[in-house]
């Protein structure tokens, strides 16, 4: 089976931009495509006939660590204070001022794109070029007509803290070629690449050497543009559906 149109999410629900429920309607179901990007795995439970996108066993282990350091103390006193936030219901105006007091540990986790001359760029690979007026965008409600320039963060902001499409350390404006012929370029990053570079990033402060309370926020975005059910917000989700043990993992 197929969508007539082509997928919200594009490439990261899979190559196949048409295919639907993993041409599976009979086994599996889709109801919760408006999930946010780490929280939404908490709704993968076994017999629950959600499809999970690739990697959400690694995004349940991304919430686990977090949840995790809450719980180290030091002398009785708390080092870690993390936290999950909505990307999509939070105000730009509280972002900017949570990345301008603390860019080395606030994160982002979303779709992105790049709009040339006023286009989406929704391909795989992204060539840039010298003055070309391209801009990288973040979409806090997975509508990819509707991003914001990843600059409007602010100033500060840790671009090795932001995941998503484009924008991952991994993929984003990598230089390729030979001495010749160098240019850059940015491509689309899947799910289970970017949670892993996520999980990878937040495992720093399990090695320790942090002093005082370290303020921890990850912020999260929607997987596509279905913005209009409350449940699969953030603090909702993770509030009905906390973290269970991995065998109910679908």
């Amino acid at each position: 089976m197929r969508w007539l149109n082509r997928d919200p999410i594009e490439e990261d629900g899979g190559t196949n931009l048409y295919v639907f429920c993993g041409n599976d309607i009979l086994q599996h179901i889709d109801s919760l495509g408006e999930a946010r990007m780490l929280t939404g795995a908490l709704f993968a439970l076994k017999g629950s006939n959600r499809l999970p996108y690739p990697g959400y066993a690694i995004a349940r282990s991304i919430i686990r660590l977090i949840d995790n350091l809450n719980s180290v103390r030091k002398n009785g006193k708390k080092i870690f204070d993390a936290k999950i936030c909505d990307f999509a219901t939070a105000s730009l105006s509280s972002i900017q001022k949570e990345v301008s007091e603390n860019p080395d540990h606030t994160y982002f986790i979303a779709h992105g794109g790049i709009s040339d001359n006023g286009r989406t760029f929704g391909g795989s690979t992204y060539i840039w070029n010298r003055g070309n007026g391209a801009i990288e965008l973040i979409f806090p409600k997975g509508n990819r007509t509707a991003g914001i320039p990843v600059s409007s963060l602010g100033p500060k902001l840790n671009y090795g803290n932001v995941f998503g499409c484009f924008l991952s350390p991994r993929v984003r404006k990598i230089v390729v070629g030979p001495w010749y012929n160098k240019r850059t370029e940015s491509s689309w990053d899947t799910y289970e690449e970017m949670y892993k570079a996520l999980y990878n990033r937040l495992l720093r402060y399990k090695a320790g050497g942090f002093t005082g309370c370290i303020k921890i926020r990850v912020y999260e975005g929607e997987n596509n543009n279905e913005y209009s059910k409350p449940y699969a917000e953030t603090n909702n989700a993770m509030t009905k559906y906390p973290i269970r043990a991995e065998e109910e993992y679908q």
